[in-house]
């Protein structure tokens, strides 16, 4: 049976959200480059090491603009 509800990402992707969103809140900018993105997600303690796991959380929030710049 298909579900209607909207399909949810990954825990750990939803954990980069809110990893970015903390940096926007302290950042004096609207936009976070990717690069800068990619650095704050590979160093906080609660994301995964993966250098890959860090793009692919980034290509699935750049939808959001106010939050990533997509370069």
């Amino acid at each position: 049976m298909w579900s209607n509800e909207p399909r949810s990402l990954p825990d750990w992707v939803e954990r980069g959200y809110q990893i970015l969103s903390a940096e926007m809140a302290d950042a004096s900018s609207e936009e976070l480059p990717r690069d800068r993105a990619r650095e704050q997600l590979l160093a906080h303690g609660e994301f995964p090491d993966e250098p890959s796991d860090a793009v692919y959380a980034i290509d699935h929030l750049v939808s959001y603009p106010a939050l990533l710049r997509s370069v």
